[in-house]
């Protein structure tokens, strides 16, 4: 069996909270939500190659993980005991030739680092993060990244969520995301097939309706304009306008991508609503929504 493929079968990740410690598990699960990159990883004593290394993505999104080696893509389901020294962990693989089977491990997540050690099926928990020749133990340490990017097979398209406190939502948009605890959210409108001509349309008729209702907004548009070497070129404007439904005031993102090797123009839009009373909370939302308009309305590619 090829290493990426056991690796791909022993660590797959669905985490889930023991009844008896509910508390301390939920409080492990928030910390380790986000996005991952393998930084080393270990099998049976011997190092996983630099291309499994590099290639290997984790994603924990509530009580969903996932790991993905290039194409390959695998769920599992975990139970995490935080109260344990070492803490422990256990899995079930929901598919593969381990599918019902349960491995018994410890965890640890320490700098933004969250290292796992595995016993195979059916063995002994592990009680130190080392694996030695023979003893059929797995070791893999994770790099926890500040955001995680969101790939979309079917439209061809890839954007960045600027933390790990985004979520995809349900929505009538393509997909959707929303902010776990900031009034903020992200959509992906449109993907349409055509030449530069079509970015260049969508651009002017957003240009248009800015000329002629631009009296409604709180403060000029701030438009950003990039063309990388690639020839894809993105076009976004920030707006500023009055609040709804009690808020203060809405900040808007509306962006434009055309990517030129695959001849698309992707829509992206964002909204992030002034809602804090104090002056302190709101410097702190205001600078989370001016920081996450840009990144993920200039992030599509």
């Amino acid at each position: 069996m090829k290493l990426h493929q056991l690796l791909l079968l022993t660590v797959g990740l669905l985490i889930g909270a023991d009844a008896p410690k509910d508390d301390a598990a939920n409080k492990e699960l928030k910390k380790l939500e986000g996005s991952y990159v393998m930084i080393s990883g270990e099998e049976k004593g011997d190092k996983l190659p630099e291309t499994t290394v590099k290639n290997a993505k984790l994603t924990i999104e509530g009580d969903k993980c996932t790991v993905k080696v290039g194409d390959e893509t695998v769920v599992g389901i975990h139970k995490l005991d935080p109260t344990k020294k070492p803490k422990a962990i256990d899995r079930k693989d929901t598919a593969g030739m381990f599918k019902g089977k349960t491995a018994l491990g410890i965890y640890k997540l320490e700098k933004g680092e969250f290292t796992i050690c595995f016993a195979a099926p059916g063995k002994e928990r592990p009680t130190e993060f080392t694996t030695k020749s023979g003893t059929g133990v797995f070791l893999y340490v994770w790099k926890q990244q500040e955001g995680w990017v969101y790939h979309s097979k079917e439209h061809g398209f890839s954007m960045k969520l600027p933390s790990s406190y985004w979520r995809e939502a349900k929505s009538k948009s393509l997909v959707a995301f929303t902010h776990v605890s900031l009034p903020m959210k992200a959509f992906v409108t449109s993907v349409k097939q055509g030449p530069k001509e079509t970015f260049e349309a969508s651009v002017q008729r957003l240009k248009d309706f800015l000329d002629k209702n631009g009296d409604q907004l709180l403060q000029k548009p701030e438009v950003v304009e990039q063309e990388d070497k690639a020839g894809n070129k993105r076009w976004c404007v920030v707006l500023k306008e009055k609040g709804r439904d009690g808020a203060e005031y809405m900040l808007v993102g509306i962006s434009y991508t055309w990517i030129k090797e695959k001849g698309i123009t992707i829509e992206t839009e964002f909204e992030g609503s002034m809602t804090a009373k104090s002056n302190y909370f709101k410097a702190l939302e205001k600078e989370s929504f001016e920081k996450a308009v840009k990144e993920i309305c200039l992030s599509v590619e």
